[in-house]
């Protein structure tokens, strides 16, 4: 985690040295560049759909739950357990530190917003919003009442492991 959050962060002052825009506009999650950007002199804005560090994971490892965060091994080792714990600590709290230079955070959910609340401890610039989405085509295309003469699969969302979809 440490090491995509410092690669954001040369990405980001790499591109910030090209062109200084006036908002800082993230939607992948890199919360390590908005002091960065906040530096440039950008308001710094962001949607996030997906934390990159969340209590969850944490009591995940304290729990020596084995899952897509805490593999097997470090699950059975009290001493890999603590580590990781140690670790997540102090990124959570780094993450907590670098999310709150946000001028405006939104989110997609009231789940991602309460461990945004926690993390990142900026309740009144954090918004609760969800993408529009027109879907009077999707009706035609799938009305409720009619079955579906040929199976459709439309996906609107990442399959990641951490979201424990079965396929």
């Amino acid at each position: 985690m440490i090491g995509k959050s410092l690669g954001s962060v040369y990405l980001s002052w790499e591109a910030l040295c090209k062109f200084t825009p006036q908002f800082y506009f993230d939607t992948s999650g890199y919360a390590f560049t908005y002091p960065l950007a906040w530096i440039f002199g950008c308001k710094v804005i962001c949607y996030t759909h997906y934390l990159t560090i969340s209590s969850d994971m944490v009591s995940r490892v304290l729990q020596s739950s084995s899952m897509y965060n805490n593999d097997s091994l470090t699950a059975s080792s009290i001493l890999l357990s603590r580590c990781k714990v140690v670790y997540y600590t102090i990124f959570s709290r780094l993450y907590g530190l670098v999310g709150s230079s946000a001028h405006l955070a939104m989110v997609n959910s009231l789940r991602t917003r309460s461990h945004i609340d926690c993390l990142w401890k900026i309740p009144q610039r954090t918004e609760r919003v969800y993408p529009p989405c027109d879907t009077s085509s999707l009706q035609q295309m799938l009305p409720l009442e009619k079955p579906v003469r040929s199976p459709v699969i439309i996906s609107v969302a990442q399959f990641r492991p951490e979201k424990e979809m079965s396929v």
